[in-house]
């Protein structure tokens, strides 16, 4: 009991330290207790009444995976803010691509540790795909969710895969820069992965809310939901001209649904859908707005008796217009100009989606969007 009490402390420590951005109180030393067992023989001396789950998995296996989830996050996290990257004073990480480049090769095998993660997780606490993909990826397929198994069961079996992509987002964001700057190849990958991680919790979150009382009223998944909404947001503004972009701005009206949803069990969650909304129709305004200058311009290179005033008037009128009225990133669209919105302010975005809670006042944080 004294050992799960300290890990569960250890992982308490550990998520509180990440979200927040403060120093962890607690160290692993040559002191530290090992990880507790979660084998059918700990499950009788505890004394609990569950059935195993097979493959030797128990309900106590759900606590060890979540314990070395935080240990391989916990490592990344760390690794990223200990490392010095010799800035010049009033620099930081998104002043100079060759430093946020090289920064990325530095996180990238942490990344991938946390993904690797995923292999060692026992069947019976995944949930299988429609399709028959794999768990945990990012694809973006529905879910197989077994009507008959346990609550429990089905709760810990969608938590572990939700704190998966939140805490993969997390570690990822810092790479999705706002400035513009060439091509970086693992700087880019990792912040299309994190938008993958993004787009795959709010398509889980929002089947689960629908189908299912698993998360109903689970105030940290709407968490989880508004960091990835934020983050989607801050992705579309800074990949306008991905491949990834129309997924990502899809998933951020999806998240609107999700908050609807959780509306219905706390108000700050009606906020939070209303700031989205706002959101989504300022960044069809900048798409729209991009692709009329890009229209303009390209036009104004062609010749006067090529070119009519009707027909750059049709063009303008008719935006590249996804089916639900929203507009398409296409490559031509041009780079969005974010107007009276400097760059600090939408990396700042970061932060806010990084540490506000369920209970707090959202509104008081987004003056900005306000603005035309």
């Amino acid at each position: 009991m004294r050992k799960r009490l300290w890990w569960a402390l250890y992982s308490l420590d550990s998520k509180l330290g990440m979200k927040l951005g403060r120093p962890f109180l607690l160290y692993q030393t040559n002191t530290t207790p090992k990880l507790p067992d979660d084998d059918v023989e700990a499950a009788m001396l505890s004394g609990s009444t569950f059935a195993p789950l097979g493959n030797n998995a128990t309900w106590l296996s759900f606590n060890l995976q979540n314990m070395t989830m935080f240990l391989a996050a916990r490592e990344a996290h760390a690794a990223f803010y200990n490392r010095d990257l010799h800035l010049k004073e009033g620099q930081n990480l998104w002043d100079d691509v060759n430093v946020l480049e090289g920064q990325a090769e530095f996180i990238y095998p942490f990344v991938k540790n946390l993904e690797n993660w995923t292999n060692g997780v026992p069947s019976t606490l995944t949930t299988k795909r429609k399709n028959g993909s794999r768990p945990f990826a990012t694809g973006g397929t529905d879910l197989e969710i077994e009507q008959y198994s346990p609550l429990w069961l089905q709760r810990q079996r969608v938590i572990l895969e939700l704190m998966y992509h939140n805490l993969s987002a997390n570690i990822c964001r810092p790479f999705i820069s706002f400035a513009p700057t060439p091509s970086l190849a693992i700087a880019e990958e990792l912040a299309f992965k994190c938008a993958g991680h993004a787009i795959a919790l709010t398509s889980i979150t929002h089947q689960v809310l629908s189908s299912t009382a698993i998360l109903s009223g689970w105030h940290e998944a709407f968490q989880w939901q508004w960091n990835s909404a934020m983050t989607l947001v801050g992705f579309v503004l800074a990949y306008p001209q991905s491949s990834m972009a129309i997924a990502a701005r899809d998933a951020i009206t999806l998240s609107v649904s999700v908050f609807d949803i959780f509306g219905n069990s706390f108000a700050v969650a009606n906020s939070a859908a209303a700031i989205v909304r706002n959101l989504i129709m300022k960044i069809d305004f900048l798409a729209k707005r991009a692709w009329q200058r890009k229209s303009i311009s390209d036009n104004h290179k062609q010749t006067a008796d090529q070119c009519s005033i009707s027909s750059i008037t049709t063009q303008l009128q008719s935006g590249p217009y996804m089916n639900n009225n929203s507009i398409m990133f296409q490559p031509s669209a041009g780079v969005l100009d974010f107007g009276d919105m400097s760059l600090e302010s939408m990396q700042d975005m970061f932060h806010m989606a990084f540490d506000i809670d369920q209970w707090s006042d959202l509104n008081g944080l987004w003056s900005q969007t306000n603005r035309a």
